[in-house]
């Protein structure tokens, strides 16, 4: 929870970052299928917001992504995230959505600039949000991915796999930085997929796509 301090803090920290942006380096979102997006992810690092926020105290940090279609045929996808409590051992699930705010085509093509959250306030394709996800990155075929916010204040770096070259990580920061993501500003702590730490955490079936109500 935050206290006002903490909250000064965040105010004071978004404020610095508004001051050293570039006005022509936002983050922009790169196209992406949300067929070949769903799946489980790593998450091989992080910014100091969610850091210290909803990811506090957890290691083996996951994300399961499934397409989903509601009655009125609108694609989204159905999220669970997933971590260890890192004093306990204890799985830490949360469950959500996220619904795109552009267009989605019969392949399921799409702009990477999602609605995220989770718990009852979830977005729906009927009441989608704002944007708080956005891709910037996707190296290889849907391998690596890098996620923002539109402002660029949060990263996420993402993989198929508990660990990835050098050469990856490095361009992966190199397309952070491109779009405006300060990580010299914004931090980027590496979240910990040791195989003895996380060995409980199972992995989940690959890409998925199903149909559900909208009431769901």
């Amino acid at each position: 929870f935050f206290s006002v301090h903490n909250m000064c803090k965040l105010l004071f920290f978004l404020f610095c970052l508004l001051c050293f942006r570039r006005i022509e380096a936002w983050p922009q979102p790169i196209s992406i299928n949300l067929i070949k997006y769903s799946g489980f992810w790593y998450e091989l690092a992080a910014s100091y917001i969610p850091k210290y926020t909803f990811e506090r105290g957890l290691d083996c940090n996951t994300a399961n992504y499934t397409v989903a279609q509601d009655a009125s045929q609108n694609s989204y996808i159905i999220v669970t995230n997933t971590g260890v409590a890192r004093k306990t051992g204890e799985l830490s699930s949360v469950h959500g959505s996220a619904v795109p705010l552009e267009s989605v085509s019969p392949s399921a093509d799409t702009i990477g600039k999602l609605s995220v959250g989770f718990g009852p306030t979830a977005p729906t394709p009927m009441r989608p949000g704002f944007a708080n996800y956005v891709v910037v990155y996707l190296g290889g075929d849907y391998e690596t991915a890098v996620v923002t916010d539109p402002f660029g204040a949060t990263a996420f770096f993402l993989s198929r796999t508990p660990t990835i070259s050098v050469q990856e990580w490095d361009r992966m920061k190199m397309a952070a930085n491109r779009n405006g993501v300060l990580l010299w500003l914004i931090g980027l702590l590496p979240t910990v997929q040791d195989p003895e730490v996380c060995k409980h955490h199972k992995t989940s079936p690959g890409h998925q796509v199903i149909s559900i109500s909208a009431s769901a």
